[in-house]
């Protein structure tokens, strides 16, 4: 949903998203996505220091399961590769929420893949002051065709 992908960018940014979580919430957005978000802010504060920033915190992830995406048939038939920039928040729990694309090339044809495969992966929560926290983050998705 776009209003949560606006909203985790306000978060991020230090700005307020209560209205795009409001109106998210209004449509339907699932009540742990927005309860995630809400608790974005407060995850690097909690932290304290260096250690607190965004970056920082996606160095202390650790990828515990990891599903391959599909190779798109169309593409694979006609050898061709890609890359996909996945955004992403790792939960309190280690799950991947908020999943997007930040970037892709070629557009509009490896996305579907990347996303799917990125929505299963688990990773180890990542634990400030004995809590878990969430961590925005983003990866790299490589299509490369068999040689």
């Amino acid at each position: 949903m776009k209003l949560l992908a606006r909203a985790r960018a306000a978060l991020l940014a230090g700005k307020s998203a209560d209205q795009d979580l409001a109106a998210a919430q209004s449509f339907g957005a699932d009540p742990q996505d927005i309860l995630a978000l809400r608790r974005l802010p407060a995850a690097a504060p909690a932290a304290g220091g260096s250690q607190g920033s965004a970056a920082a915190l996606a160095k202390q992830l650790k990828l515990l399961h990891a599903v391959q995406p599909n190779y798109p048939d169309g593409a694979l038939e006609r050898r061709i590769g890609g890359t996909v920039i996945v955004k992403f928040t790792v939960d309190a729990q280690g799950y991947t929420r908020h999943v997007g694309v930040a970037k892709a090339t070629p557009a509009w044809l490896f996305e579907r893949a990347a996303l799917d495969a990125v929505r299963q992966w688990r990773y180890a929560p990542v634990r400030v002051n004995g809590k878990g926290v969430a961590v925005p983050t983003e990866i790299l998705v490589r299509f490369k065709p068999p040689q």
